[in-house]
């Protein structure tokens, strides 16, 4: 059975590492709800760092324009309910009702944003 709703929430490339003091999950590690995130570990950090091509992506004024926009374009034409988003310079958040797992939903949502700041000339392949 499929929750009324997600709360999904995911970063811009580069703001947040493996390795960061915050703690991470890999998609190595379980990640049930309550699974401890991954302990600081600054060699990691360096060594995610140097595998980046760009800099750490951020979100301006145009550029989460453009992603709101095209997350309420994405769900309304895979009909989604939207209940509520917030577009911030590094990250969005999305509460959203879907019939499909959550791990689709997520991937569809930062294809489709990637893909009209592309378009919009915003971001670099």
């Amino acid at each position: 059975m499929l929750p009324l709703a997600y709360f999904i929430t995911f970063r811009c490339c580069g703001t947040w590492l493996h390795g960061d003091e915050r703690g991470s999950v890999d998609r190595h590690q379980e990640t049930a709800w309550g699974t401890s995130a991954l302990p600081p570990n600054a060699l990691r950090e360096r060594f995610e760092e140097s595998r980046m091509k760009a800099p750490p992506a951020t979100l301006n004024d145009d550029r989460r324009a453009v992603v709101e926009a095209t997350i309420r374009q994405t769900c309304t034409a895979r009909g989604w309910h939207l209940i509520a988003l917030n577009v911030r310079t590094n990250h969005v958040h999305v509460v959203l009702g879907a019939e499909s797992p959550p791990e689709p939903v997520l991937t569809s949502l930062k294809a489709w944003s990637t893909r009209s700041l592309r378009e919009a000339g915003l971001a670099t392949p």
